[in-house]
């Protein structure tokens, strides 16, 4: 498969995707910094969820590349595919990661007692942004796979509003 063709002068393929309308990328960037900002939600819980959920798609474009900054232990990084029994997670990330995995495929089988695990540790406001952040992530494999867009492999700088989105 082709990759979708991207908006002139794009340095990303995401980026080039969306910037086909630069209203919208641009609103994008701001609304997805944001949410990586730690004000809410801490960033290395947003990036096991991010990856959880690009593995869940089977989304290597998503699933190769790691925020800079995100703090991620090697040792999540290398048993998120068994998050459940691994030791390398505490209570929060195992609620969050629950929900995460349950997103692309299952969110209607989430369960209010699994909502109010998160809400625990997160409060309202942090687990909107959290349930906020899952559905983009997901919505991102999702474009990734259907328009064939690539991404970098390895550490990429974390999101904010004035930089290239990966």
């Amino acid at each position: 498969m082709r990759p979708f063709p991207s908006a002139p002068g794009a340095s990303t393929g995401f980026e080039g995707f969306l910037g086909h309308r630069p209203e919208l990328l641009e609103l994008y960037r701001a609304f997805y910094a944001t949410l990586w900002d730690g004000a809410l939600v801490d960033p290395a819980l947003l990036e096991v969820c991010r990856r959880r959920i690009a593995q869940v798609h089977g989304c290597d474009a998503e699933a190769g590349m790691f925020y800079a900054g995100s703090n991620v232990t090697a040792g999540q990084a290398a048993n998120l595919d068994s998050w459940e029994s691994s030791t390398h997670f505490g209570p929060v990330e195992r609620a969050a990661l629950r929900l995460a995995e349950r997103i692309p495929w299952n969110h209607h089988e989430i369960t209010d007692d699994e909502f109010k695990a998160v809400r625990e540790y997160l409060g309202e406001a942090g687990t909107v942004a959290l349930i906020v952040a899952l559905a983009l992530f997901d919505a991102r494999c999702r474009l990734r796979i259907a328009f064939n867009i690539d991404a970098p492999i390895g550490e990429v700088p974390a999101p904010a509003a004035a930089g290239p989105l990966y």
